[in-house]
């Protein structure tokens, strides 16, 4: 899911990665070369789409709404993401719905990601269970993990500890 998007979609699940990982063996690339990156964000984009257009789990919705601008690309600050450690989070509106979503997230168990539509606001990331799903479901897949970035998983570092227990690392 990125800013040139005009339909909702996750932006990390366990089958956004196993796709991924076919594109490019697909091209010839050995998986050994290749590496999953797990996100430490949210991402979230402006929209008009209300809860009673977009059902949960709110994917494959209308947009309808210019994240960048055309022409240039240049972002159109209708969009972006929170990190899970909201205290190095750099847009504190967003930290202050992101803290509000509460009951109205919704886990997509078909591709192991969650999402929420509130105020108008699509949001999208990978709850501790879906890192989890994800790379068991890839690592083998794989010549390696990466995470973007340490410091910004929630307090207690929920999401590493559920690949650390993937890894076998204590």
């Amino acid at each position: 899911m990125n800013r040139r998007e005009t339909h909702s979609k996750h932006h990390t699940s366990a089958q956004v990665v196993a796709d991924t990982l076919a594109i490019y063996t697909g091209y010839g690339i050995d998986k050994s070369k290749l590496l999953i990156g797990f996100a430490m964000y949210a991402k979230w984009f402006e929209t008009p789409t209300t809860l009673e257009q977009c059902p949960a789990p709110h994917i494959g919705c209308d947009l309808a709404t210019v994240y960048e601008y055309p022409g240039n690309g240049s972002d159109a600050g209708v969009s972006g993401w929170v990190t899970f450690n909201t205290a190095v989070a750099d847009n504190p509106a967003m930290v202050t719905k992101w803290n509000a979503i509460g009951d109205s997230e919704q886990h997509d168990q078909d591709a192991w990601a969650t999402t929420a539509l509130t105020d108008s606001t699509f949001w999208t990331w990978p709850s501790e269970e879906d890192t989890l799903h994800a790379c068991e479901k890839s690592i083998g897949n794989a010549g390696g993990v990466f995470i973007w970035a340490l410091n910004q998983d929630s307090v207690g570092s929920p999401h590493i500890k559920q690949l650390q227990s993937c890894l076998g690392i204590a």
